[in-house]
């Protein structure tokens, strides 16, 4: 059986808080690292949507099984992309959700982008992947 969620956020400094937040309160039957890791990459994701797109945009969680899939999408056309790392920090984003996803993307539309990324998902009752 599969399971999805979505919910849109507004692009404020909160998002990244309120995306972790909803994350964790979905998944709380799991309690493993696993969740802990798509609050963390979710919540990279949606920065980067609040510092460089500026519009809303929306979490959308789907589980099947062992895999979690997680999508940010937004309304700015304009490609997400590593960039360069700054002095004053920040830039890690994509670095962390391609180190930490079991796999992760973009699609590109000519209103907005996706960016998604699986991560691997115990069994809720055994604990084991």
């Amino acid at each position: 059986m599969q399971y999805s969620l979505e919910r849109r956020f507004d692009a404020t400094t909160d998002a990244p808080a309120q995306a972790r937040a909803f994350i964790r309160n979905a998944l709380d039957p799991y309690e493993t690292d696993s969740v802990e890791t798509a609050a963390l990459l979710a919540s990279e994701l949606v920065t980067n949507v609040v510092r460089h797109a500026h519009t809303a945009l929306t979490l959308l969680l789907a589980w099947h099984e062992s895999v979690l899939h997680v999508e940010v999408s937004d309304d700015d056309p304009h490609p997400a992309h590593q960039r360069a790392m700054r002095r004053r920090g920040g830039g890690y984003g994509l670095r962390l959700v391609e180190a930490f996803a079991t796999a992760w993307g973009v699609r590109a539309y000519e209103c907005g982008k996706t960016v998604w990324f699986d991560v691997d998902l115990p069994d809720a009752h055994t604990g084991a992947a």
